[in-house]
C-alpha cells in the first residue's frame, strides 16, 4: 500500500504488484508493462496511467481524478465519479510530473525531454511539434496533421500521418498510411506494411522502404536519397539518388537524379 503524493512519480514495475494504492492531486502513478494494481483509489487531481502489458483491477477514481487507460493494457473493475480517458489525445511527460489532456491542461503539443504523445484510435493531433527526445504515437483509427518532426524527435505511425516535416535528425516510422511527408534532412522509415505516398525528400534527407513496405509518387531532390528494399512506384529523382534492391516502377530521372539498381 503505497500513497502518492503531489509532485511524485510512483512506478508500478513488471513482475510487481501493488494493493491500495492511493494518488493524492498532483500525483502520479504509472503501471508498466508485466505490472499490476488492484484497488487502487485516485484522489481528485491524481492520475493513475495503464501503460500497454499493465494491469488495473478495482480502481476507485474519485471525482476530479484520471484513470488513463493506453491501447493494449488490461483494465477492469473501474469504479467511481472521476475520468477514465480511453479516447483523444494525451500528453504525458513524466520527467516533470506533468498529462496533458485537451480541455483539462496543460496542452503544450510540443513535445521534448521525455514527452510522449499519444494520439488514440478516432482522434486527430494536429500541428505538434517533436523536439528531442519527444514522441508522438499514432495508433490505429487516429490521425496526425502537420506534426513537425526535429532533431532527436520521433513519430510513430500506426494511423494516418499526413503532411508532417521531418526535419535533421528528426524520424519518422510508418507502420500504416502516411502522405505528403517532407523530409527534410530527416529519415522516413517506411516498414513492412506501411505506406507512404507522395513523399519529398532532400537536403540531407532519406526515405528508407523496407522490404514489405511501398512507397509511391515520392520525389527526391537535392541531397535527398531513396532507398528501396521493398517497393517503390512511380519515384521522380530530380537531383537525388535512388537506391533499388527490392522492385521499382515508373521510376523517372531527371538531369542530375542517380538511379542504383542491385543486381539480381
Amino acid at each position: 500500500m503505497t500513497t502518492v503524493g503531489y509532485g511524485q512519480i510512483y512506478t508500478v514495475s513488471s513482475g510487481q504488484s501493488d494493493n491500495n494504492d492511493t494518488i493524492l492531486s498532483g500525483g502520479v502513478e504509472v503501471i508498466s508493462a508485466g505490472g499490476s494494481s488492484t484497488s487502487a483509489t485516485v484522489s481528485s487531481g491524481g492520475y493513475e496511467i495503464v501503460y500497454a502489458g499493465g494491469t488495473a483491477a478495482g480502481t476507485e477514481v474519485n471525482g476530479g481524478g484520471y484513470l488513463i487507460v493506453l491501447p493494449g493494457s488490461d483494465v477492469t473493475g473501474t469504479s467511481g465519479t472521476g475520468n477514465v480517458v480511453s479516447t483523444g489525445v494525451i500528453e504525458i511527460n513524466l520527467r516533470t510530473d506533468s498529462v496533458g489532456l485537451p480541455g483539462t491542461g496543460p496542452y503544450y503539443q510540443t513535445l521534448y525531454y521525455g514527452a510522449v504523445e499519444y494520439v488514440l484510435s478516432g482522434s486527430t493531433a494536429n500541428s505538434s511539434f517533436i523536439s528531442s527526445g519527444g514522441t508522438e504515437y499514432v495508433y490505429s483509427g487516429a490521425a496526425a496533421s502537420g506534426t513537425r518532426v526535429y532533431g532527436g524527435g520521433l513519430q510513430v505511425d500506426s494511423g494516418f500521418a499526413a503532411n508532417v516535416v521531418v526535419a535533421s535528425g528528426g524520424v519518422q516510422q510508418v507502420f500504416a498510411t502516411a502522405s505528403s511527408t517532407v523530409v527534410s534532412g530527416g529519415t522516413q522509415y517506411v516498414e513492412a506494411g506501411g505506406t507512404a505516398s507522395a513523399s519529398t525528400v532532400s537536403s540531407g534527407g532519406e526515405q528508407i522502404i523496407a522490404a514489405g513496405g511501398s512507397a509511391s509518387f515520392a520525389t527526391i531532390g537535392s541531397g535527398g536519397l531513396q532507398i528501396v528494399q521493398g517497393t517503390a512506384i512511380s519515384t521522380t529523382v530530380s537531383a537525388g539518388v535512388e537506391i533499388v534492391s527490392g522492385t521499382a516502377s515508373n521510376t523517372t530521372a531527371m538531369a542530375g537524379g542517380v538511379v542504383f539498381v542491385s543486381a539480381g
